[in-house]
């Protein structure tokens, strides 16, 4: 076989070697599901990260391509606030097809909509908001710092059967600028606040405009809590195994 037919050989595996994936040398890195014990297996990382203490990238809720961002002038979501009886309303004007659009599923998980699903494979899908409270009650999540390759604090999540993984804090982005990575962990599960519930949880809006996150706030005395946010924020996705 002469050098040129090698060249072309080499330049092919290649280029089969670096598509279908969001991280570059994706193929190095080890995905495989941890079972903490739990009704589901979790993956060991983020999505945009290559290693577990890595935060990944931060995304909409319903943005299964990934590239959607918070503002977006010509199709707007216009979020604004105002205290009413002692109490911050949110006021949500929803002007964008994006982000699960006017008529969101009440559940997005292994959908079109699945970020998990369309960056990685449809091995993944988004985590329920009832699979994140198993894994807030039924774990020991332990704080470690000055982990090598990590911004802040991690904490060290183990399951029932002794194994664990490692759930670092990505922030949140609700408009331009992430002023909170490493500071705090704000966590998208795949479930709709449906529009009837969203004043109990002073949202105010034609559309229903927020899906429930799970928030981590070290300082905290509720350290972790389940609560909605606007779709259109950005948000850290940790993926659960759909096998």
């Amino acid at each position: 076989m002469n050098k040129i037919n090698l060249l072309l050989i080499s330049i092919v595996t290649m280029t089969l070697l670096s598509c279908g994936d969001d991280e570059p040398n994706n193929f190095r890195i080890d995905r495989t599901p941890v079972d903490l014990g739990l009704s589901v297996k979790w993956a060991p990382m983020n999505i945009g990260a290559s290693e577990p203490q890595a935060m990944g990238s931060l995304y909409g809720w319903g943005d299964s391509i990934g590239t959607r961002k918070p503002l977006n002038t010509e199709y707007p979501v216009t979020v604004s606030y105002r205290m009413v009886d002692g109490r911050e309303i949110t006021n949500v004007e929803w002007g964008s097809p994006y982000f699960g659009g006017r008529e969101p599923l009440a559940d997005i998980s292994g959908t079109d909509y699945d970020c998990a699903r369309y960056l990685w494979n449809h091995d993944w899908r988004l985590p329920t908001k009832a699979e994140w409270q198993e894994l807030i009650d039924r774990c020991e999540w332990t704080p470690v710092s000055g982990m090598e390759g990590a911004t802040g604090i991690v904490y060290r999540v183990t399951g029932p059967n002794g194994n664990s993984i490692i759930i670092p804090l990505g922030g949140i982005c609700e408009a331009e600028v992430n002023d909170y990575r490493g500071m705090i962990g704000n966590y998208w599960t795949s479930t709709l606040l449906p529009r009837a519930s969203q004043a109990d949880y002073n949202f105010q809006s034609t559309v229903a405009c927020a899906a429930w996150s799970v928030n981590i706030t070290p300082n905290e005395p509720e350290a972790f809590t389940i609560k909605p946010q606007v779709r259109s924020f950005s948000l850290s996705v940790r993926p659960v195994y759909a096998q």
